[in-house]
């Protein structure tokens, strides 16, 4: 069994989760996705439909390309990050079932100031405005010869 969650994803896109799986040639019982111990899809190939996806805040499933082997988030959230897992039981004779996690974040994109001028040899670099203890800056110097670059990057 191979599990594939993206470790991070930028709040607002969609993702697909994937679990891959090998029954040995027993028939599919069903597949059941989990975020934090919590079900929001199934998949049972018997079932008329096969899909059925429970209510849970800040997931919603794209039903149409969500499969067996797949499922679909759209627009997701901050609130979903967390471990998601996914559970899969092969039917009779077997009756095995595979389950197994990975955790993904869901983040802000950091708003990186791509600004970078060339600075002088005379030139002076003064660090202001006062830094507060919540906000980090990271200040970069890259000298290339008689030539220095400056690149400032805050992260709030």
């Amino acid at each position: 069994m191979r599990l594939n969650v993206p470790r991070a994803v930028r709040t607002g896109h969609s993702v697909t989760l994937s679990c891959e799986y090998d029954l040995e040639g027993a028939p599919l019982y069903s597949v059941k996705w989990y975020r934090e111990g919590y079900e929001f899809y199934r998949y049972v190939p018997k079932e008329e439909p096969p899909t059925r996806v429970f209510t849970q805040q800040g997931l919603h499933v794209d039903v149409s390309v969500s499969n067996a082997h797949n499922v679909t988030l759209l627009s997701v959230g901050r609130d979903i990050s967390g471990q998601f897992q996914c559970e899969v039981s092969a039917d009779a004779p077997l009756f095995h079932t595979q389950l197994m996690s990975a955790p993904m974040t869901v983040a802000d994109l950091v708003h990186v100031c791509r600004e970078q001028r060339r600075a002088g040899q005379r030139d002076t670099i003064v660090n202001a405005p006062i830094v507060f203890r919540d906000y980090y800056i990271a200040f970069a110097i890259v000298s290339h010869g008689y030539n220095f670059y400056f690149s400032r990057y805050l992260y709030i």
